[in-house]
């Protein structure tokens, strides 16, 4: 009816077990291989953190800072606004400061003793500067101060400096998740 091609979300707890494989002798691609990453805060040492500007809503001045260090396009930048306008529990803003100018930001979702971290990005022009670990530890610092006890993230199979970042800090594979799709 919308013109949308089928897309299923495959996890390893997928009923029936096999649909996976059924979907994939239909010709459903494979793609989006995601990791679910976790971190026991009380199991690393949080080091200094930097300096963050933080708002409970994604105010404009968040927002259009986000969407260019992201570089959506109108489409997205749209879709984006809509989640973020309708997310349905509490979340922070973060836009991390070097020298007053912002070079990474991302969002955080607390749930009870559980802190998500989302949307994680670095400035393409100041990545490789430790801009991005900063952010990350940051982020761990203030969800413990807040009463989190564990943190998650999800990050694409592919993004390997991303994962080398969250490797070193401490993070680890919970579980992968990925898409079936359909090809027009």
């Amino acid at each position: 009816e919308r013109g949308l091609r089928p897309v299923f979300k495959m996890t390893p707890l997928n009923q029936p077990p096999q649909l996976d494989s059924v979907l994939a002798a239909r010709g459903y691609g494979h793609e989006a291989v995601t990791l679910v990453e976790t971190l026991d805060l009380y199991k690393v040492v949080i080091p200094e953190t930097g300096d963050v500007k933080i708002w409970t809503r994604p105010e404009p001045e968040w927002f259009d800072t986000y969407a260019r260090l992201k570089e959506l396009n109108d489409y997205e930048r749209d879709a984006f606004r809509n989640m973020m306008d309708n997310l349905a529990v509490p979340a922070r803003f973060v836009m991390l400061m070097d020298e007053g100018e912002p070079v990474a930001g991302g969002f955080t979702i607390r749930e009870g003793e559980m802190a998500g971290l989302f949307g994680l990005v670095t400035d393409k022009e100041k990545r490789n500067q430790g801009h991005g670990r900063l952010l990350v530890w940051t982020l761990l610092n203030r969800a413990r101060k807040a009463g989190a006890k564990l943190a998650y993230l999800q990050v694409e199979e592919t993004n390997g400096s991303a994962l080398h970042v969250y490797e070193s800090i401490g993070f680890e594979e919970l579980y992968r998740y990925w898409y079936r799709t359909l090809e027009s």
